[in-house]
């Protein structure tokens, strides 16, 4: 397993996400203590640089973060909603 840390910023962001996305966040997270290779490279050329996975029921949520594959920890450094709303 892997230690999830957030930063201070995507801590914030997810404080922020509305009550109908925190299951799906939460479900996202339990991902990336498990499997944090399953996110998508930004750069397939730098496989430690900065992934994103998204969540949500429309795949409105997004986790930016880092998984240096020689420690056992993610870095989440954001966490975007969009709202489809309207």
């Amino acid at each position: 397993m892997y230690e999830v840390i957030l930063y201070e910023d995507a801590q914030d962001q997810a404080k922020a996400l509305p009550d109908d996305a925190l299951l799906s966040y939460f479900d996202a997270l339990d991902v990336l203590e498990l499997v944090p290779e399953n996110g998508l490279l930004y750069n397939n050329e730098k496989p430690d640089g900065l992934r994103e996975l998204l969540f949500g029921g429309s795949k409105q949520g997004k986790i930016t973060y880092l998984w240096p594959r020689r420690w056992q920890e993610v870095h989440i450094v954001a966490v975007t909603w969009l709202d489809l709303s309207g």
